[in-house]
């Protein structure tokens, strides 16, 4: 799941605080520099503490915070399992479909307006313009929910300012919110498919909305560490009544954003896994193995014009929302894929004229 919420420079200096608190209390960082204009790429924020105000934009929306949350069974298997280095390859799938999601939004949906003067009625026109480098952004991990539940997630800190030219502009958002639940199911699909091919056996539990769970944990096992979800649920629940016209899965975005690091917590990470070992209803946390094939382009083109076909009742959508189905399409069929044949199976429905792009990221499927 991926949640989004505007930060002023007191909200994000707390975030990076709370998580320096947690750093010294667990003795590890799980946090790292991103973005193609960052300088400190790839190297951990907290080595850099001075650096972070700096970061920041200094106004009242200092930041944009991306939290891309890991699936219950996802959090419970590396948050309970022995095997040290099955951890630290879990962390890494999930730290890679963060930062691919992170790289297509940098690569696609940030812009900013730049005016153009005022059209014959005099008023205002503005261009959205990318940036000529991108983002710079901060990423924190964290390990825990706020009710001491096994949950994995990550905030993605980007700072509210792009360069065109060498001049300084803010961010428009709003294609982050327009296209929110798309990248939501973009980071599911990359680590569905992450855990395909380290052959840890999937199943999808929700089709529409295309969320899944790890083969091998057992129901009773989420529902013990769900407390989080269960108050997540009851805010759903409340938005449902006061938004009854929003969709369901963007109820369920907003309600996710109560979800909140625990600034108050005294107990190491290794301490909680232990105490979480102990409630567990499952003593030995495994998964199930599965093997995987890799989906072919034969596979890939076919995936393609199925989801040429379901997307017709559409009037408008989205190249992600494209590309995001011709994955889980293939993921339904019990493959997996790589970016490579996804970006050719894509082109090659463009050629077709499967699919006609009709504006900036936006198209339709051809009638009649």
């Amino acid at each position: 799941m991926v949640s989004i919420e505007m930060l002023d420079f007191e909200q994000a200096a707390q975030y990076f605080e709370s998580f320096v608190k947690i750093c010294r209390i667990d003795g590890q960082d799980g946090s790292f520099y991103g973005g193609k204009a960052n300088k400190l790429i790839g190297e951990s924020v907290i080595e850099h503490t001075d650096s972070f105000p700096m970061f920041l934009s200094h106004n009242d929306n200092a930041a944009i915070n991306l939290t891309f949350s890991a699936p219950k069974s996802f959090s419970i298997l590396l948050e309970l399992t022995d095997n040290s280095v099955l951890r630290d390859k879990l962390i890494e799938m999930h730290d890679n479909s963060v930062c691919k999601t992170t790289g297509y939004i940098e690569n696609n949906l940030i812009v900013t307006r730049v005016s153009k003067g005022k059209d014959f009625r005099g008023k205002r026109v503005n261009d959205l313009v990318p940036p000529d480098k991108g983002v710079e952004w901060a990423a924190f991990r964290y390990h825990a929910s706020s009710e001491s539940d096994p949950h994995l997630y990550t905030n993605v800190v980007i700072a509210n300012r792009i360069y065109i030219k060498g001049e300084k502009y803010s961010i428009d958002a709003r294609d982050l919110f327009k296209y929110l639940i798309a990248l939501g199911k973009m980071y599911r699909a990359e680590l569905y498919n992450e855990l395909q091919a380290g052959w840890i056996g999937v199943k999808i539990t929700d089709y529409k909305n295309f969320f899944f769970a790890i083969e091998g944990i057992s129901e009773e096992t989420i529902h013990t560490f769900s407390k989080q979800s269960k108050n997540i649920d009851k805010a759903f629940m409340e938005l449902m009544s006061e938004l009854p016209d929003e969709p369901e899965a963007r109820l369920k975005e907003f309600a996710n954003l109560e979800s909140r690091p625990d600034q108050g917590r005294t107990e190491t990470l290794e301490e909680i896994r232990t105490r979480w070992k102990e409630e567990s209803p499952q003593k030995h946390v495994n998964y199930i193995e599965k093997p995987v094939i890799l989906a072919n382009m034969e596979d890939a083109a076919e995936a393609a014009a199925e989801a040429a076909g379901r997307l017709q009742p559409l009037v408008f959508f989205s190249d992600l929302d494209f590309r995001n189905l011709i994955k889980q399409i293939i993921i339904f069929k019990g493959l997996r894929f790589d970016e490579t044949i996804i970006q050719a199976a894509f082109k090659t429905a463009v050629k077709k004229r499967l699919v006609k792009e009709i504006d900036k990221h936006v198209f339709t499927v051809k009638r009649g």
